[in-house]
């Protein structure tokens, strides 16, 4: 038995059973489809994480989503112009974890989805100024 193949299979189950949610802080419906489970696994350009950080991530996705539900405020935004695409950042100390929720949309008339977890988050100086 491989425990890292274990894991996957375990909480790919539990990911495809997530139904939408309500995201308080951005009072909008937010989906759970396979582009945010691909971007705990893959970094950008299909580069596979580390099976150690997608372990951490998995065992966050649960809290995630009660997050989602009920966090008030949104810590941060950005906008890629190249891409056409909006980020919002969930920011949350909760549960002895510190968590940063990733909220993604492509395009203005988009549909708002889960896009990553973020596990003991470090912030960004360029982007929090």
């Amino acid at each position: 038995m491989n425990n890292y193949v274990d894991l996957k299979k375990k909480y790919s189950e539990i990911y495809k059973n997530f139904s939408s949610s309500h995201c308080k802080a951005l009072d909008v419906e937010i989906a759970y489809n396979s582009k945010g489970f691909n971007h705990i696994i893959y970094k950008s350009g299909n580069q596979e994480r580390s099976r150690k950080d997608q372990i951490k991530r998995f065992e966050y996705l649960e809290l995630a989503k009660e997050l989602i539900e009920h966090t008030n405020t949104y810590q941060e935004y950005e906008y890629l112009e190249g891409k056409d695409s909006y980020f919002w950042g969930l920011v949350a100390i909760y549960k002895d974890a510190k968590l940063k929720i990733i909220i993604k949309r492509n395009g203005e008339n988009g549909k708002y989805f889960f896009y990553s977890v973020i596990p003991n988050f470090v912030t960004s100086p360029k982007r929090d100024k």
